[in-house]
C-alpha cells in the first residue's frame, strides 16, 4: 500500500539484499490472518495492524533488541535444544 511499491515486496528486498538482521516490523492496515502470515514468512519481526495503540508498538520495539541479544547470546543454542 505503499505509493508505487508493495511493502511485501519491499521486505523481501530488503531480506535478500543483507538486510537479514535488521528488525522490521510490519505496520499495516492489512488484518486478514493471509496478509500476516504472508509478511512472518517473508521475514518480518512483528505484524501489528491499524488501528494500533503507540504503548504497544513502542513496546513491541523496545522487544527487538531484546530478542536479537538472545539470538546471539550462546544460551540460545541452549535453549533450542530445551525445547
Amino acid at each position: 500500500m505503499l505509493p508505487g511499491a508493495d511493502g511485501y515486496h519491499v521486505l523481501k528486498r530488503v531480506r535478500q539484499n543483507g538486510g537479514g538482521r535488521v528488525p522490521v516490523i510490519v505496520l499495516s492496515p492489512k488484518t486478514q490472518e493471509q496478509d500476516r502470515i504472508r509478511g512472518f514468512r517473508l521475514d518480518a519481526d512483528q505484524y501489528v495492524t491499524k488501528p494500533f495503540s503507540i504503548l504497544e508498538l513502542s513496546e513491541r520495539i523496545a522487544a527487538l533488541p531484546r530478542r536479537s541479544a538472545l539470538e546471539r547470546s550462546p544460551h540460545s543454542r541452549m535453549l533450542e535444544l530445551a525445547t
